[in-house]
């Protein structure tokens, strides 16, 4: 019984902050606390992605941004590749004060952005899950820095070695993305490798 209401209470805390409507006896006679947990309205996502910058040091074919290029209608919208990190400093303080669990940076190229340590001192002061999603090239040189603000890193790594390089127009892309792999678990909790589901890479998942 102890244990049960020490879980409930911490549930209910959890409600609180996370909702603009306290829990109450009414939120409980519509079925319990988990229940109503599926029918709340929450200050703020939980979890945030934010694309920092459309600039990539990579040319893979199957990528889904197709705002690379400059004469597409996503380019005439927004010039500049780097989202101003006026905006981006305000979009992070506001996830970090409104209890957002998780804020994943990604790109293009995340570490292309011109503020990419600005970024990473601003997650460095947040309670938040951190994790930046990146083709690895940088890790080595920057991993000092990434680790005082990130949880997380995610690297691409599509295949063996000949698939992976096809994939991702590079004869160095596979030994970077493995030394990236190495050099981050010597220093950030948890490594993700992400292997996009190709025609190309299926055959190699015994590989990976």
């Amino acid at each position: 019984d102890e244990d049960r209401q020490t879980i409930e209470k911490d549930a209910i805390d959890l409600w609180n902050n996370i909702t603009e409507k306290k829990y109450s006896q009414q939120c409980k006679s519509h079925g319990g606390l988990l229940e109503s947990l599926f029918n709340i309205r929450f200050k703020f996502p939980l979890a945030l992605e934010l694309e920092v910058t459309k600039a990539c040091n990579c040319d893979c074919s199957f990528c889904y941004n197709t705002w690379k290029g400059e004469n597409n209608y996503v380019h005439n919208i927004t010039p500049s590749p780097h989202m101003p990190i006026g905006v981006l400093t305000k979009i992070l303080e506001e996830a970090a004060n409104s209890n957002c669990f998780r804020i994943r940076i990604s790109g293009g190229e995340s570490m292309l952005h011109p503020q990419w340590q600005k970024i990473a001192e601003i997650l460095s002061n947040t309670n938040t899950h951190n994790a930046i999603f990146t083709n690895g090239i940088y890790i080595p040189d920057r991993i000092k820095t990434l680790k005082r603000a990130y949880n997380e890193i995610l690297i691409s790594l599509h295949g063996n070695e000949l698939t992976h390089n096809h994939l991702v127009k590079n004869n160095d892309g596979y030994k970077t993305s493995l030394e990236a792999i190495k050099v981050s678990l010597d220093h950030i909790p948890s490594v993700i490798v992400e292997t996009l589901l190709h025609p190309d890479v299926v055959p190699t998942l015994e590989h990976l």
